[in-house]
């Protein structure tokens, strides 16, 4: 007797691969749920050409903000020095004449004024904003101080001590310190209406905070903590519309990357951006969040575009929301346009290899492999750790036919937090370009099997049926995947991975019930 998971595994084709009966095929997998981990779509962007550099901040002064540090070390607490100092660039890049950027902390605490001139030298701004933190129950300590990048010599230096509930006190009085150190003209009426007036409950705050932090790494386990945490939150204090912001991004994040089924993660997603927008109509965050559930969800292009623009207008200098927006552009193949919006996101984050990679993945879909390849090197280079940059040098590879070295990025891209079966799938597709078929063969069948257990995008096996040039297994796959309305699907426009299916007539009819 057979159990329920083998029941789902598709008979040996040739040489072991999983096939299943070519009348049979869409039904059984609408039916049975059956496949794979999603396709290499991949939350960024498109640039081709090779237009002229944006400046680092033109016509504005530029201060690197690196993430306070806590009085007490051994609390472990980085996570609330890192949401300040985002925070506090969330804010005051809505300011005209400066542009924060956020940085990495300097490795060795003993000589922070050297070590953050040295990483505002290197992201091409000329003052660097450093300072430490003690929060409690009831009051909230924050040291700031404003150094030189040329030297580390001190420009500024204050101590604000305020009520645990006012988080944006504390902020505009770090924002005007700031701006007046630096001699910008911004009136008092205008900082003070960047972080709101609200008080916040100290415990959702500590939440919340956790939160940014795990969201901000990617992965399921990430994503997923981050979730528990901003649920938390909001039960500590349900009014903070910052918290549903975050919470709906979190949910879109999940769904996107087929880490969750799309009918667990969207529907979750869309309560909690409504909810952020009940509470403060027009909120940035909110707006990305609806953004994404239009264009990866609905796949109403022209909805999901007026979003983007919208959360764009409200917060120009979030990086996240140009990321997300030159993402969107490059999926429809409007490339120059996603270009100038993740030229323009690394402006206010110039050393970020998370933007970087996105600048590499907006050249890789416009099918500029050595520009991309630049790209996705020097993204590598500045974030070792990362997995995004990892990853899509492997995709690079696959379309240079370096195989052995896409094999090794996309093991390294597991290591560093990219998901194993997604990479797994990945490596397959490389093995199916080598003719290794029983090595595919056995990737297939264990994706397949672990589709019983957890959520697995349809796309991601489309594209390794697509290498292996088994159109049929491939057409069978992307129609699962658009049954379930797979999030992966809107980049089947510009994804290389597809491209030997692209010709057959069934793909471009497939394309139009995608919204293309």
């Amino acid at each position: 007797m057979k159990s329920a998971a083998e029941s789902r595994i598709p008979k040996a084709g040739r040489r072991g691969i999983p096939s299943i009966p070519a009348g049979a095929l869409r039904l059984a997998m609408i039916a049975l749920g059956v496949i794979v981990v999603g396709a290499v779509v991949w939350r960024l962007a498109s640039r081709p050409g090779r237009p002229a550099p944006v400046e680092a901040a033109p016509g504005k002064i530029v201060v690197a903000v690196l993430p306070f540090t806590e009085s007490v070390p051994a609390r472990n607490r980085e996570y609330f020095g890192e949401g300040l100092a985002e925070a506090l660039t969330d804010g005051v890049n809505r300011l005209p004449g400066i542009r924060l950027t956020c940085a990495a902390s300097p490795s060795a605490a003993g000589a922070i004024n050297a070590g953050a001139a040295q990483i505002a030298q290197k992201l091409g701004a000329g003052f660097a904003l450093t300072g430490t933190f003690e929060s409690g129950d009831a009051r909230l300590l924050v040291t700031a101080q404003l150094l030189k990048a040329a030297d580390g010599s001190k420009v500024w230096e204050n101590r604000f001590d305020r009520s645990a509930e006012d988080l944006s006190g504390v902020l505009e009085d770090i924002a005007g310190g700031l701006v007046s150190a630096l001699g910008i003209s911004a009136p008092a009426s205008k900082v003070n209406a960047l972080f709101g007036a609200r008080p916040v409950v100290p415990e959702a705050c500590d939440l919340y905070f956790r939160g940014r932090s795990l969201a901000g790494r990617g992965g399921k386990d990430n994503l997923e903590k981050a979730v528990d945490f901003f649920q938390q939150a909001a039960v500590k204090d349900p009014a903070w519309a910052d918290i549903h912001a975050s919470l709906a991004n979190a949910y879109n994040n999940l769904g996107s990357a087929s880490l969750w089924a799309p009918e667990k993660a969207f529907p979750a997603a869309r309560k909690a951006a409504l909810k952020a927008l009940e509470l403060e109509p027009g909120m940035a965050g909110a707006r990305l969040a609806m953004a994404i559930l239009k264009w990866r969800s609905e796949w109403d292009f022209a909805a999901a575009e007026q979003e983007f623009k919208e959360a764009v207008r409200a917060a120009p200098g979030q990086v996240e929301i140009r990321r997300a927006f030159a993402q969107f552009l490059s999926s429809l193949g409007r490339h120059e346009e996603a270009q100038s919006e993740i030229r323009t996101a690394l402006a206010f984050d110039p050393g970020s290899p998370r933007i970087g990679a996105a600048l590499g993945m907006v050249l890789y879909f416009a099918r500029l492999y050595d520009q991309a390849a630049v790209e996705l090197a020097k993204a590598r280079d500045a974030g070792p750790a990362d997995f995004e940059p990892c990853l899509g040098l492997g995709l690079l590879h696959i379309q240079t036919g370096d195989f052995a070295e896409s094999i090794r990025m996309f093991q390294m891209a597991a290591v560093n937090g990219g998901d194993p079966r997604e990479m797994s799938l990945r490596i397959g597709v490389v093995l199916a370009h080598l003719g290794r078929r029983t090595e595919v063969g056995k990737i297939l069948t264990e994706a397949i099997q672990a589709s019983s257990k957890t959520y697995v995008s349809s796309a991601s096996l489309a594209a390794v049926y697509a290498g292996l040039m088994e159109p049929d297994q491939a057409q069978a796959c992307l129609e699962k995947a658009l049954a379930d309305r797979d999030a992966s699907l809107v980049f089947l426009k510009v994804s290389p991975l597809f491209d030997p299916v692209r010709s057959r007539p069934w793909f471009t009819e497939l394309l139009g019930k995608t919204g293309f």
